[in-house]
């Protein structure tokens, strides 16, 4: 049987007030997600720009200011100053046939949900990858 009319009334904005108390979770899941992904994106562009910069270093370790636009050239997407590349120096010491290049960079990673993570001192998120590779 059915239920009375009586029962189905009194029910009649239970569906709103449970969807009223989920949605800032699913959005607070839905921001985190993105905001997520935008880092491991963020990450695998500079760790494929600094492998990149080091390859071109292993090849042509002379010119330090060639590989840190090579790596440079890759980093596409991101905010360029906030971006801190460095080539060690000390690649530049070593026999040429027995040395390596390290190529590495730092970004400061500002979230676009910032004022979230705020309260939590999470202003930024420091991102950082490394290559080395052995000079040719």
């Amino acid at each position: 049987m059915g239920r009375s009319t009586h029962a189905r009334r009194r029910e009649r904005g239970q569906e709103l007030v449970e969807f009223a108390l989920i949605l800032p979770l699913l959005l607070l899941l839905m921001v985190g997600i993105f905001e997520f992904g935008y880092v491991v994106f963020a990450y695998n562009t500079l760790s494929n720009a600094v492998r990149e910069g080091a390859r071109y270093g292993s090849v042509k370790p002379d010119v330090e200011a060639d590989i840190i636009t090579t790596a440079r050239r890759l980093t596409t997407g991101l905010d360029q100053s906030k971006l801190d590349p460095d080539v060690n120096p000390d690649a530049w010491t070593v026999e040429v046939d027995g040395g390596r290049i390290s190529v590495s960079v730092e970004y400061e990673h500002t979230p676009f949900t910032g004022f979230i993570f705020a309260p939590l001192g999470l202003d930024t998120l420091p991102l950082r990858a490394a290559s080395s590779m052995g000079v040719e």
